[in-house]
This record gives structure tokens, C-alpha cells and sequence, in this order.
């Protein structure tokens, strides 16, 4: 207990105060909000990871449906040049 008295009269009331508070940031609440932070982080993660998965599925319906939309304006287009082919058969001199 002489321990605690001399360095309390040492560094003063407001100084082992301090050395407390200090004791208890780094025993109890530090560990506490790290341990909170790891999990608000793997949240976030997890929720990145869902969302990204998310986004690359919608590409890849977008890209389906580019390539349906142009095979198809590619099929009209063949089909508009055989139509103007049969209509204008003298043009081919």
C-alpha cells in the first residue's frame, strides 16, 4: 500500500488518476472496441463480397443481352439485304 502512496504523492491525485484511467483504457476498453471493430469489419467485408457478386451478375446479364440485342439486329440486317437483293436484281451489273 506504501507503493500506491508514493506514487500517488509523487505524480499527485490528478496524475494517478491519470494512471488509472490510462489502466483502464488499456485493459478493458481497447481490447473491447478492437474486438467490435473486427466484427463491424468482417460485416463489411461480407456485405462488399455479397454486393460484388451482385454487380458482376448484373454485367453479365447486360452482356447476354448485348449480344441477343446485336445477334438479332445482325440476323434483321441479313435479312434486309437478301429482301433488297430480291427486289432489285438489274442493280447487280
Amino acid at each position: 500500500m506504501d507503493g500506491w502512496a508514493s506514487l500517488i504523492g509523487n505524480v499527485g491525485i490528478g496524475g494517478g488518476l491519470a494512471f488509472f484511467f490510462a489502466w483502464y483504457l488499456v485493459r478493458a476498453v481497447i481490447p473491447q472496441l478492437m474486438s467490435e471493430n473486427a466484427q463491424q469489419r468482417e460485416a463489411f467485408l461480407a456485405e462488399l463480397a455479397k454486393q460484388r457478386e451482385e454487380f458482376l451478375c448484373a454485367l453479365e446479364g447486360l452482356k447476354l443481352s448485348g449480344e441477343r440485342a446485336a445477334c438479332g439486329i445482325s440476323q434483321r440486317i441479313t435479312e434486309l439485304g437478301s429482301e433488297l437483293e430480291r427486289l432489285m436484281p438489274a442493280r447487280r451489273e
